[in-house]
C-alpha cells in the first residue's frame, strides 16, 4: 500500500490493515453539546443492519481499520457484540462520550490489542449536568488497567477557553491528560476555527502544546485519525488541501448509516456495503472536496 512518495502507511503508523475508514455508525447521542448537533431524536438501525456491516468488511477481501463514530457508538444496537464479530478479523478504534454501562462489558471482552485507541470526548457541561464526573473518571481507570490506548478530547467552544486550565489541572491530577480540540463550523453566524480571537488562539496554542508535552512520549497523539496535535496549526490557519493528491477512495473511505461509501465526504460516491459494491481507486487522485482536516493531514501527498 506504498503512496506516490513511496510512504507505505502501514510501515509509517505501524497498524496492520489494508484500508481504514471513518465509518459513522449512526447519529443517535445521549448528550446535547451546544457545540453539536442534537441527535436525540434519531435512533439507530436493527442489530440486523450491524450484521450486513459485518458480512461486507470480511467479504471485502481486506484488512479494516474501522473508526466508529457517530452519534454515540455504544447506543448501537448490541454494539458489543459488534465488536466482538469486527475484531475477529479487523482493528477498530472509537469515538466515545463514555457513558454508557457496557464500556465495562466492553473493556473485559474485546482485546485491546485490536483497539488501536479510543476518543472520549470530555463534554464537560453536559458531564455535569447529569452527574458523570466519577463516572467518566471510574470508566477511564478501567479501560487503562486493561490496557487500551485512550485519548481525552476537551472541545474548546470559545465559552469554555476560561475554564480549561482548572479542568486540565484537574485531570491532570488524577492522571488524567484532557487534549484540547479545535472547534470546526458556523456557530451563532461565525465560522471556526477561523472566528477565535487572537487571544484564544494564543491560549488554544499554550493549552496543546502542554497536553502533548505532557502525555509523555504523545504517540498515540499522532498516530490515529484523531490528530490533536494538528488543531494547532488548525487554529492557526485552516488548511487548504484541495488541488493536491490524495490517497482517500484508495487507502481511505467513510461510511454513513445509509451504507453509502465515499471517498471523503459525501458527493463522491464509491460503493455500498448494503449493495455489496466497493470501487476503490487504484492510485492517488486530486482532491477535489473538503471533509476533514485530520484525514487530509493524513492521506495527500
Amino acid at each position: 500500500m506504498m503512496n506516490s512518495r513511496g510512504i507505505n502507511h502501514q510501515t509509517k503508523y505501524n497498524i496492520e490493515y489494508d484500508i481504514e475508514a471513518d465509518w459513522v455508525i449512526g447519529l443517535l447521542c445521549n448528550f446535547n453539546c451546544e457545540y453539536c448537533i442534537s441527535h436525540t431524536g434519531k435512533k439507530y438501525q436493527d442489530q440486523d443492519t450491524g450484521n450486513r456491516f459485518i458480512e461486507f468488511f470480511n467479504l471485502s477481501g481486506k484488512r479494516w481499520l474501522l473508526h466508529i463514530t457517530g452519534g454515540e457508538p455504544f447506543l448501537y444496537p448490541n454494539f458489543i457484540e459488534l465488536c466482538v464479530l469486527l475484531t475477529r478479523n479487523h482493528k477498530i478504534n472509537l469515538n466515545t462520550n463514555l457513558s454508557s454501562s457496557l464500556v465495562y462489558d466492553f473493556a473485559r471482552i474485546i482485546d485491546p490489542s485490536k483497539v488501536t485507541f479510543i476518543n472520549i470526548g470530555l463534554h464537560i457541561v453536559e458531564r455535569e449536568k447529569y452527574d458523570l464526573i466519577n463516572d467518566f473518571i471510574d470508566k477511564y481507570k478501567y479501560l487503562k488497567d486493561k490496557g487500551f490506548s485512550l485519548i481525552v478530547s476537551y472541545v474548546m467552544y470559545p465559552a469554555l477557553i476560561s475554564r480549561f486550565e482548572k479542568d486540565y489541572e484537574y485531570f491532570k491530577s488524577l492522571g488524567i491528560i484532557v487534549s484540547p480540540k479545535s472547534l470546526r463550523g458556523v456557530f451563532f453566524g461565525k465560522r471556526f476555527p477561523e472566528a477565535y480571537t487572537a487571544t484564544e488562539k494564543k491560549a488554544f496554542s499554550k493549552y496543546s502544546l502542554t497536553a502533548e508535552n505532557e502525555a509523555g512520549s504523545g504517540e498515540f497523539l499522532t498516530e490515529p485519525i484523531i490528530n490533536l496535535s494538528l488543531d494547532r496549526k488548525f487554529v492557526e490557519k485552516s488548511p487548504n488541501y484541495k488541488g493536491k493528491m490524495c490517497l482517500a477512495g484508495k487507502d481511505f473511505v467513510r461510511i454513513f448509516p445509509d451504507g453509502k461509501i465515499t471517498r471523503c465526504d459525501k458527493k463522491t460516491v464509491i460503493g455500498n456495503v448494503f449493495d455489496k459494491k466497493l470501487e476503490l481507486y487504484s492510485k492517488a487522485r486530486i482532491c477535489d472536496t473538503f471533509s476533514c482536516p485530520y484525514f487530509c493531514a493524513k492521506y495527500s501527498i
